[in-house]
Formats: structure tokens, C-alpha cells, sequence
């Protein structure tokens, strides 16, 4: 069985995921199919893994980020475990080739007053011919205010809704877990308002609609941010909102209950990403703690 094929099984068979995670592994499996050949999982050697990782740049021959080499290489390493699974090969030829590592550190976020400009735009970022700006603020709240992924948003239906008691439940296809996660109270508001827009529907039909009535894909909430990045910055994604809640939500709130909000299995995944102390609470607690300021708070 040539590689493709092998593929095409991986694709159809073993991985329940979302449409986006299907799309990685065929673009990143068949980036090196394109390299060295459509060739049986079992004649690939360590030697070509190494060469295809020594070539693969952009397309202006830049680097790519190490976070996508090692999304690259996670991918590969997939593919030919499932190959190993088959019996289409012996051997995981990735083994033996070193794992792009990504730097550790602190996410990035937006500041408080970035977040207050951002919900500005969105009342600015209407097309001439369709008023989405309910849907739009409410799917951005959620993952600002809620630290919802974009697909999980994509996911939401109205079986999920129990803003009664302020609390979603969200489905995510990265994981195949499901968790509950606490709404504020603006949150709750820009919903409502969305949905008496919207209308009623039923428990398993999704929440958000494009304005023709079909449900909202990822590439929807892409083209909204494309015209929010007009307004308002370049760097802006939707997985920076999920930064910026969780990076918000730790200098006030505990490690535990944010790992439970974002939906990570180990908390240390967490502590990596969001624990390190930024400036801002760094500055707060120097105020009262350095020796010159307990001084001046003791002669008080």
C-alpha cells in the first residue's frame, strides 16, 4: 500500500476529529509524500525524514515557526504509528529524527485596553449588505469572556444553552471531551440578544447561522476577523482571545479552576502557557512587597 492510500485510511478510520484537524494531517502528510515520493510507509527511512525537515521552508525561503515544525512532526509521527498499526510498516522512521521544539513561555494576550477597542470594532466591521454584528459580538465574547476555542464555538447548539443558571456546555473535537464552563453576565446579554434575533431552533441545531441560514464555519469566523484586523491590529487570531481570558483570569483566579475552564487534561499544560506572572501583576505586588515600600508602609 503506497502512502496515499494509507493516508485516505488514517483519514476515514481511525480519527473522529474536526474537518480542520483532517485538513492538517493531509496537507502535512502529503507535504512529504510531495518530498519523497508516493512511496510504501515501509521503504521510508530516517535519512528522508531528516532531508525533508532540512528543506521545508516557505515558499520565499523562510523558516517556518518552530510551533508549525513541530505540528509538522507530531503529524508525521501520527501517520506512521497508524502505518505501524496496519503492518504497513515495522518502523516509526520518525523515531530517529530530533522533535522540533517549540519555546516555552507565556502566551500572548491583549490588554485590558485592547479589549475594550476590540469590542468597539466589531460594531464596525458590517458589510454593506447583511447586519451580523449580534452573532459577531457574541461569538467573540465567548471566546474572550469564556476561553472558547474557534471550533468549540463553531459547535455550540442550543442543547448546550443554560444561561438560566449561567453555564454552557462545550463540545470540543480537539479532545472529544465535553465541559461545562461559567458565562458572565455580558456574555449572557450579547447571546440573548443574538438569539432573539436569530429565532428559536431546535436542542441539536447549531447556534450560529451565516446570513444564509446555514451554520457558521470556521472560515466565517476567519473572514471576521480579517475585517476586525483592518481596525484594529495585524497579529489579532481568535486563539488570542483564549489567550487573553486565560491570561486575564489567572493574575485573579486559581490555576485548577482555569485548567477546568479552558478543558486541559493536565494542569501543567496550564502552568506552561498561562502561570508566568506578567509585568502588570509583577509591578502590582512590587508596589507593597520590595523592601522600600513595606519601609515606607511601616514608618506610616
Amino acid at each position: 500500500m503506497l502512502m496515499s492510500e494509507a493516508l485516505e485510511l488514517l483519514i476515514k478510520y481511525r480519527f473522529d476529529r474536526s474537518e480542520r484537524t483532517k485538513k492538517i494531517y493531509r496537507e502535512h502528510v502529503t507535504r512529504f509524500i510531495d518530498f519523497v515520493g508516493d512511496i510504501a510507509p515501509s521503504e521510508v527511512n530516517t535519512g528522508q525524514v531528516v532531508d525533508f525537515f532540512i528543506q521545508l521552508k516557505k515558499v520565499d525561503g523562510s523558516e517556518y515557526s518552530k510551533s508549525f515544525q513541530n505540528q509538522v512532526w507530531r503529524t508525521l509521527h501520527l501517520f506512521f504509528e497508524f502505518c505501524r498499526d496496519q503492518e504497513m510498516t515495522y518502523k516509526n522512521p520518525i523515531r530517529g529524527c530530533p522533535k522540533p521544539k517549540v519555546p516555552i513561555g507565556p502566551k500572548p494576550k491583549l490588554s485590558l485596553r485592547e479589549v475594550r477597542r476590540l469590542l468597539e470594532v466589531i460594531e464596525e466591521t458590517e458589510t454593506k449588505r447583511f447586519d451580523c454584528v449580534a452573532r459577531n459580538r457574541a461569538m467573540v465574547l465567548l471566546m474572550l469572556d469564556c476561553g472558547l476555542r474557534r471550533g468549540e464555538v463553531i459547535e455550540l447548539r442550543f442543547s448546550c444553552l443554560n444561561l438560566d443558571e449561567g453555564e454552557i456546555l462545550v463540545w470540543s473535537n480537539k479532545t472529544q471531551t465535553s465541559r461545562l464552563v461559567p458565562v458572565g453576565q455580558e456574555t449572557t446579554e450579547a447571546i440573548l440578544a443574538y438569539l432573539e434575533q436569530r429565532g428559536p431552533g431546535l436542542a441539536d441545531e447549531k447556534i450560529f447561522l451565516t446570513v444564509y441560514g446555514t451554520p457558521v464555519k470556521e472560515h466565517t469566523i476567519d473572514l471576521l476577523f480579517g475585517r476586525i484586523k483592518k481596525r484594529f491590529d495585524d497579529k489579532l487570531h481568535p486563539h488570542l482571545l483564549r489567550h487573553t481570558f486565560a491570561r486575564h483570569y489567572i493574575n485573579k483566579g486559581e490555576l485548577r479552576k482555569l485548567q477546568k475552564i479552558l478543558g486541559h487534561s493536565d494542569v501543567r499544560t496550564t502552568a506552561t502557557y498561562y502561570a508566568e506572572p506578567d509585568i502588570e501583576a509583577i509591578k502590582a505586588e512590587f508596589k507593597i512587597a520590595s523592601p522600600m515600600a513595606q519601609l515606607v508602609l511601616a514608618l506610616k
